[in-house]
């Protein structure tokens, strides 16, 4: 007696070679090609260079960089929150830095740890395109993602978006497999479950864009067996408890409701909607390199639907979501570039499936040929793109510098601006706030670092009342790097 095999796949206009069958990761190892494990190892391989390149700059760590960075070693000493943790920030990074514990720990090292779930994104994008736009639309997605400058940007900073993202997307992958499986499983129902409970923990915006996927991918293959209806149901109310558990967790213990901090909104500064006008104003990172090429080719794709059964199946659903998902996050949140890791493997999805119908009657060692060239044009200029928040970053050099020298001390405190607090902390190993009026004089060591026009730092009356108050010795931070803004630190006592 032989088992039926479920109908095929779409195929984004390709032969059958390399279609998935769905009864069994093995028979799923078995449709994979070649030419697919060498592509997406090369996807992988340039991936990772590019984020090597980028990390290898050396610049200090940001303030959000430094949040995650300082709370991790706070979960590693078993010290409390800092006035600075706010409860919009998801305790999953910093248990995942706590990783590079285990060795030499370098601001690199923190941010590999974060590159290493970019590269995670990428096979999760190039798993759930072979399941809906086909391998040729899954491999140009791939290596969409692999010279992203948004993504790899995001990659290659101590953040929490693009963790989530990839969390979130493998959570999609395992859900789509067990839709278009002969069996939803229930190991597939558990891992959905488990997998978006990770993603929520790592960023708490995470279940915007992961909500939309799985409602998606519910419409796209909903089952007709009662048995799999069962499962379906069971994942989607599992998944709700937990993300339901894990957000309100933080509001129950007295740190604040994450969902409440994430969308308040001051009207003034921040209107509902407002998110469109924070991309418009970001446009030049936004429309970048290889996203230009990726959303040329969804207007492609817009074109193309009219006309064209195949790419209709293959391009609208993944559209759909993506349309969705930028809607939802740019209405809830303000916009940021790095918002938009979970967005572009949507673009990338719908770029693979439209430019796969484009090309699908040239001669494939033309196709192939353009390929590669579009591919190295793209990688050679995204380093450069990708590059823009180390830039920024470097900028805080005479900070870092003159954090360090406060070292020596064991227990200590630090004043500066409200704006560098978690840096010189995490640099200084003091306990760190920000100058204020009411500031009480520990009975350790006490440093006043003075950074020049500095965001958020109370200025002359102010920082003069610890001058007139305390015997302040200046402190030698070594050679400043005249391009940036000098950093005075002082010594108080009484």
């Amino acid at each position: 007696m032989t088992t039926a095999l479920p109908p095929p796949l779409p195929s984004s206009g390709l032969a059958d070679e390399g279609s998935l069958a769905h009864d069994s990761f093995r028979s799923l190892a078995w449709r994979i090609t070649r030419w697919e494990i060498v592509g997406i190892l090369g996807s992988l391989v340039l991936f990772i260079i590019i984020s090597l390149l980028v990390v290898s700059q050396g610049s200090p760590l940001g303030h959000d960089e430094a949040v995650y960075a300082a709370r991790a070693r706070e979960m590693v000493n078993g010290e409390p929150l800092s006035s600075w943790w706010a409860p919009n920030r998801a305790p999953g990074l910093p248990l995942l830095l706590t990783l590079a514990w285990k060795g030499t720990v370098t601001d690199s090292s923190l941010r590999l740890i974060v590159t290493s779930f970019g590269a995670l994104l990428l096979l999760a994008t190039w798993v759930l395109g072979r399941l809906l736009v086909g391998p040729g639309g899954a491999m140009i997605a791939a290596f969409g993602i692999a010279v992203s400058p948004v993504i790899l940007m995001s990659a290659s900073n101590v953040w929490p978006d693009v963790p989530g993202a990839a969390v979130g997307m493998a959570a999609l992958c395992v859900y789509a497999y067990g839709l278009v499986s002969s069996r939803f499983r229930w190991w597939t129902v558990a891992l959905v479950i488990a997998l978006s409970g990770v993603a929520t923990m790592t960023r708490y915006g995470a279940p915007i864009p992961l909500v939309i996927g799985l409602v998606g991918l519910t419409l796209w293959k909903w089952p007709a067996e009662r048995e799999r209806k069962v499962r379906v149901v069971t994942a989607a109310l599992g998944i709700g408890i937990l993300m339901a558990i894990i957000l309100m967790t933080p509001l129950l213990t007295g740190a604040g409701s994450p969902v409440e901090t994430i969308s308040s909104r001051d009207p003034a500064h921040n209107p509902i909607f407002g998110g469109f006008g924070d991309y418009w104003g970001l446009r030049e990172q936004v429309f970048a390199g290889s996203t230009v090429v990726g959303l040329a080719a969804a207007a492609i794709g817009i074109l193309g639907v009219a006309t064209n059964r195949t790419l209709r199946r293959d391009f609208l659903f993944p559209f759909a979501v993506l349309v969705c998902t930028f809607v939802a996050l740019a209405t809830v949140v303000h916009g940021e570039v790095r918002y938009l890791s979970p967005i572009l493997p949507w673009l990338w999805l719908c770029a693979g499936a439209a430019l796969v119908w484009r090309f699908s009657h040239m001669p494939k060692p033309a196709t192939l040929a353009m390929a590669v060239c579009a591919v190295v044009a793209l990688a050679v200029f995204a380093p450069e793109q990708a590059d823009s928040e180390m830039e920024v970053n470097q900028g805080f050099i005479n900070m870092k510098k003159a954090a360090l020298t406060l070292r020596s001390d064991s227990e200590c405190t630090a004043l500066t601006s409200l704006l560098y607090t978690p840096m010189v902390e995490w640099y200084s190993g003091c306990e760190t706030a920000a100058i204020n009026h009411g500031a009480s004089l520990p009975d350790g060591p006490l440093y006043l670092l003075i950074i020049e026009n500095a965001r958020n730092q109370e200025q002359n009356e102010l920082i003069g009342e610890y001058f007139t108050s305390t015997t302040a010795t200046p402190i030698d931070s070594g050679d400043s790097d005249s391009r940036f803004p000098p950093v005075e630190v002082w010594r108080l006592s009484d």
